[in-house]
């Protein structure tokens, strides 16, 4: 994994985790 992919994938999971625990 480079840095920026990395990155991007924690901020795309901290965002799922956000919608789960909007519901």
């Amino acid at each position: 994994f480079t840095r920026r992919g990395l990155n991007y994938t924690v901020k795309a999971f901290d965002r799922e985790d956000a919608l789960v625990r909007a519901y």
